[in-house]
């Protein structure tokens, strides 16, 4: 095609979670809501476009779980789920272009060092 569209989602998020605490472990568990900051830019030789805004409102709910393998060194997980509203679409010329979806999935793993 002759354009290119980029967009990057920037979610800035607040969740409250209940703990349980144990000396080896902790798991959490809680509802999430969050802001979305899309930045969508098209790109091309025909018609190049400054960047432009939008933003999504996202509510759901997030999970970790913590081992640990050492005194100072911790495993964890932390997984989400969310959905978005409004559903963001993005059309170039009357033709779909990119279409993010109602839902937001995402997870990390990690390894935590306590310094302290």
């Amino acid at each position: 095609s002759p354009y290119q569209v980029t967009i990057a989602d920037s979610p800035i998020g607040l969740a409250l979670s209940l703990r349980l605490v144990r000396p080896r472990f902790v798991l959490a568990l809680g509802p999430r809501t969050s802001l979305h900051i899309i930045q969508a830019e098209l790109g091309g030789a025909a018609t190049p476009s400054g960047p432009f805004w939008r933003f999504s409102a996202g509510l759901g709910a997030t999970a970790q779980g913590r081992i640990r393998l050492l005194r100072f060194m911790s495993l964890q997980l932390a997984v989400l789920a969310e959905g978005t509203v409004p559903r963001q679409k993005f059309t170039v010329g009357g033709v779909a272009a990119a279409d993010l979806g109602s839902f937001r999935f995402g997870s990390s793993l990690g390894v935590l060092f306590e310094i302290l």
